[in-house]
């Protein structure tokens, strides 16, 4: 094994699970949920303008993710990134799944059917 190779090989393993920078900041994205859910219904007025639910839940994730890029993540990785569709892929799964059936009963409570 010559020289670049090793080099290539230990900067393989020695590369960071970018996963695991969004799990320890899991609870920046929590709070991010709740700051969203506020920020929508200031920036439409009300979420009942939001046209559905599945709106509301879309646009949540959206604004976590914009959050979470550009408050931890934009001076080290690039938004075009492999790495970064990683991390935000599993925002938006986290946050589906955490919490995307109390924002539809939010939706709902708020707004009616």
């Amino acid at each position: 094994m010559n020289l670049q190779e090793t080099i290539r090989r230990i900067l393989r393993e020695e590369k960071p699970n970018p996963i695991n920078s969004i799990k320890r900041r899991l609870d920046v994205v929590d709070w991010l949920v709740e700051f969203s859910v506020r920020e929508t219904g200031r920036q439409y007025g009300n979420i009942c303008k939001v046209r559905t639910p599945e709106n509301l839940v879309e646009i949540v994730i959206e604004k976590v993710g914009d959050g979470m890029y550009w408050d931890h993540f934009a001076d080290i990785i690039d938004d075009d990134s492999e790495e970064w569709e990683e991390m935000y892929r599993f925002i938006s799964i986290y946050v589906e799944h955490k919490f995307g059936d109390k924002l539809r009963q939010h939706y709902h409570t708020q707004c009616g059917d």
